[in-house]
């Protein structure tokens, strides 16, 4: 097992080749970490050609939940800060880290939005709200000096609209 583990990189790339789709967020990530320490177009459209193989939704592979939602989040970060290779488009990137769903994708958002201070209060808000952990999102709203929504009583709120509503009127109560 140990040469097996030892040599992930070699396996990985072989099953790359054999056109395991399994393999592809793997060596996106990889090609993506390779261009950060030293910008090649080679690693760039590796990244790029596998993300947009998840993105695609090919019939034949079946992508978990995971690969589809990390593809995203990885496409959202290219298209927000953009390179030589890849253009800089807030639309599209926005559109990808919502598409992802991640606290991840919303988190690195919100950064991004609060390089502009209070231009982008509501987006911040809007990222803020959207996250799932609500620990993370907590300490955001601190973060950030913003009031959390308040939470609505759904019983106490049906209770209401239930005293208030109509009574029924018998139409032989009024006189002409």
């Amino acid at each position: 097992m140990y040469r097996l583990f030892k040599s992930e990189h070699q396996l990985r790339d072989f099953l790359y080749r054999q056109n395991h789709f399994e393999v592809y967020l793997d060596v996106a990530r990889d090609a993506l970490k390779n261009f950060n320490e030293s910008p090649c177009e080679k690693e760039m459209k590796l990244a790029i050609d596998c993300l947009k193989k998840i993105l695609s939704g090919d019939v034949f592979n079946r992508y978990s939940q995971y690969e589809i939602a990390h593809a995203n989040l990885e496409v959202g970060k290219l298209y927000l800060i953009g390179n030589e290779y890849l253009a800089r488009d807030m639309p599209k990137a926005i559109a990808y880290l919502k598409a992802s769903k991640l606290d991840e994708a919303y988190v690195y958002l919100l950064d991004y939005y609060k390089q502009f201070g209070d231009k982008y209060k509501i987006s911040i808000r809007k990222c803020i709200s959207m996250i799932r952990d609500d620990k993370l999102r907590e300490s955001l709203y601190q973060e950030n000096n913003l009031k959390p929504p308040t939470s609505v009583d759904l019983f106490e709120s049906l209770n209401q609209l239930i005293t208030t509503q109509r009574k029924a009127v018998d139409i032989n109560d009024y006189a002409l």
